[in-house]
């Protein structure tokens, strides 16, 4: 269907009354509105119809809705005129619009403010004549809200289907802006997600949620208002941690190199004690404490060294003491057999270093969290029974 003349035709048949700072009203196609909305194909049924809120032109009949706020609420609904719960529904029969009543379409619905609803179904209405909305050129940021009341108003009305068309499109217009913002409030990405039905947000904000510091996750994870969302996340942090476990407990199991000599030993020694003061003291690793994901940068870039081991405030008496007792030659092999222990618990490491977002490689990722975790197709809200 064009666009052209929207929102007021001279041959609609349909008269939504919205409200609004502009009093907007729009004049529409019966046909249109029930091709894309099952809720609005009901409504308009003849089963519907009744003096009160139905009228003749000539041969053509009308029908008109206002948008109505519950008093004292910033909830609303489009009804018939003058009172949709007045229309005579034929005993023994269940159609389609009684499914979206009062309580149920609170659940789904959830704005701000009344001008904001008011907005929401105007930008329905674009969607439905695929008309351009009206945050299209809008940054990410900006239109997150308009985003989130449109695939809910979407799901009330019962067109989806043409909804999330128009979502998905403007969404993968600015898929950076998106990739960023994953990274910096994937809550809010999650919810955008959820009521979108975007499968490549809801992974990615996810994998970037759950790789989060335990005071990060926590504050983060309030935010997560769907039940659903919430439980897939805990598991997934549970599996988060109890791999961030598995590797260290591999690495700690490390054993000197058979032809590695003595400094082998101390080498291992060394790594263990330096490893196990990080966890412990210092919160990295599995202490989950912020920059946690730094001991494992560190042991991937092979940067423990004697030096700067002597240089940790942590446990410094104890290196200084068994260096100040070995001959150079010795101390050249120690820093030899250390680097060699490190390489190979980089090789453990690298099961969780793997990166597997799809955020735009030139953005550095400012939080250094691990983004290993990652959601199968199969997991997804809206994909379980």
């Amino acid at each position: 269907m064009a666009s052209q003349g929207f929102p007021q035709f001279s041959d609609g048949d349909v008269e939504i009354s919205l409200g609004g700072r502009h009093d907007a009203k729009l004049v529409l196609h019966s046909y249109v509105l029930a091709l894309h909305s099952s809720w609005f194909k009901a409504s308009l049924s003849d089963r519907w119809n009744h003096e009160n809120d139905l009228r003749l032109v000539g041969e053509k009949q009308r029908w008109f809705y206002v948008l109505q706020f519950d008093k004292g609420t910033d909830f609303a609904m489009l009804a018939r005129k003058p009172d949709s719960e007045s229309i005579a529904i034929p005993s023994g029969e269940v159609l389609e619009v009684e499914a979206v009543r009062e309580q149920d379409a609170r659940q789904t619905l959830r704005v701000c403010d009344q001008y904001e609803m008011v907005e929401a179904h105007q930008d329905l209405f674009c969607a439905l004549y695929h008309a351009p909305l009206s945050f299209e050129d809008w940054p990410i940021s900006a239109a997150h809200s308009r985003h989130v009341n449109l695939a809910r108003l979407g799901k009330m009305y019962r067109c989806e289907a043409v909804v999330s068309l128009h979502i998905a499109r403007l969404l993968g217009r600015c898929q950076d802006d998106i990739l960023t913002a994953c990274i910096r409030e994937p809550d809010e990405q999650l919810s955008l997600a959820y009521e979108a039905k975007s499968a490549w947000i809801f992974k990615e904000a996810a994998t970037n949620l759950v790789g989060r510091s335990d005071a990060s996750y926590k504050t983060l994870r309030k935010g997560v208002q769907e039940a659903q969302v919430g439980e897939l996340l805990d598991r997934k942090r549970a599996d988060f941690v109890a791999a961030l476990k598995a590797c260290e407990h591999k690495m700690f199991c490390i054993l000197p190199r058979q032809n590695g000599g003595p400094m082998s030993y101390t080498a291992v020694s060394f790594f263990r004690f330096w490893l196990s003061e990080k966890i412990s003291n210092d919160g990295r690793g599995s202490g989950l404490q912020p920059g946690y994901a730094n001991l494992y940068h560190t042991i991937r870039l092979n940067k423990v060294t004697l030096s700067t081991l002597t240089k940790e405030k942590v446990g410094q008496k104890y290196v200084d003491g068994i260096l100040g007792v070995l001959e150079e030659q010795d101390v050249t092999e120690l820093e030899i057999q250390l680097s060699l222990v490190v390489s190979e618990a980089a090789k453990i490491l690298q099961s969780i270093l793997n990166d597997t977002r799809r955020r735009n490689k030139g953005k550095k990722d400012e939080f250094r969290a691990l983004t290993f975790i990652e959601i199968a197709d199969e997991e997804l809200p809206w994909s379980t029974p």
